[in-house]
Parts: structure tokens; C-alpha cells; sequence
């Protein structure tokens, strides 16, 4: 695509957006494992309970997905460029 004049943010763009959108469904898909587990661990230990409030999760679940982003991200333009 070069030889034709095209860019390399053209060329590499639906690449890298294609890497962040991964990152971000991973992230998705181990925040619902992770509620799963807690939920069913919730039934067994009683203390889980205490330690699981909503403000931790919420913030767990947005360093995960910032986590996941970052890193899916940054490895895709590691190996496109």
C-alpha cells in the first residue's frame, strides 16, 4: 500500500483499532468471570461478602478494562510498526 502512496496511519489504523477492541472485549468477558466466581463463592464464604462492595468492583472493573486496552493496544503497535 505504500508503493501507492498510502500512509502509515492508513495502513496500520484498522489494525490498531481492531487490537483495542480486543483488548476491551477481553476485559468485558473477565469482568462477568469474575462476577461469576465471586457470586458463587459468595454462597460458600461469608467474608467474601465484606470485602465485595460495589465501589470496589466498579473500580476493579475499569482498571481491567483500562489494563486490557493498554496492553492489547500497545502490543498491536509494537507489531504493526
Amino acid at each position: 500500500m505504500e508503493l501507492v502512496g498510502a500512509s502509515w496511519r492508513f495502513i496500520s489504523w484498522p489494525y490498531l483499532k481492531k487490537g483495542i477492541m480486543n483488548g476491551f472485549w477481553s476485559a468485558v468477558i473477565a469482568i462477568l468471570m469474575l462476577g461469576a466466581l465471586l457470586l458463587g463463592i459468595q454462597n460458600e464464604l461469608e467474608e467474601i461478602q465484606q470485602l465485595s462492595s460495589w465501589s470496589t468492583l466498579g473500580w476493579l472493573s475499569g482498571l481491567l478494562i483500562f489494563i486490557g486496552i493498554v496492553i492489547s493496544g500497545s502490543s498491536t503497535y509494537y507489531v504493526v510498526n
